[in-house]
């Protein structure tokens, strides 16, 4: 491989790491406002959730220009993967749904300091928006994903095929 295409590859791995970065710094902000009043149990569970919704959405509009995604193997495994991953994140909100339902501080985390009665609520209904936005991202999201993969695909062997026929 020349010189050339070696810190080709490099930028784009050192651009794709940059992207997770960023997307774990937009988690860490949106769990902020529970992190900051609870040792927040379901921490990194729901940080790979908003990590996930953000790569996927990223994914999906930038499908052709996105370089992990360039081979063919690649979008296999993803879509593949896909199944096991909306089984995953349908059973995780399941369980945040439990947390909410339980309306009690010790489901969701232990309380850096002593919450008055008004600061529960507010922090249940922002848990419950939160979690529920990231668990519906990361499910329409990755079954958007699959589809782009899928119509791209279809679209490329449409132009194969007929590359050759005139009509």
């Amino acid at each position: 491989m020349s010189r050339g295409g070696t810190q080709y590859i490099l930028l784009e791995v050192a651009k794709e790491i940059l992207w997770w970065l960023l997307s774990a710094v937009v988690a860490v902000i949106v769990m902020l406002p529970l992190t900051s009043k609870l040792y927040f149990k379901p921490f990194w569970i729901n940080g790979a959730l908003i990590v996930m919704a953000l790569t996927y959405f990223r994914y999906s509009v930038l499908l052709k220009t996105t370089f992990v995604l360039r081979p063919a193997w690649v979008k296999f495994l993803l879509a593949v993967f896909n199944i096991n991953f909306f089984v995953y994140v349908l059973r995780r909100l399941q369980e945040f749904m439990h947390i909410y339902d339980s309306f009690t501080i010790e489901a969701m985390g232990t309380p850096i300091r002593p919450l008055a009665p008004e600061e529960v609520d507010p922090l249940f209904r922002y848990f419950f928006d939160e979690i529920n936005l990231a668990c519906v991202a990361c499910l329409s999201l990755s079954v958007v994903l699959v589809i782009r993969m899928i119509a791209t695909y279809w679209n490329s062997a449409r132009l194969r095929l007929n590359a050759g026929s005139e009509e």
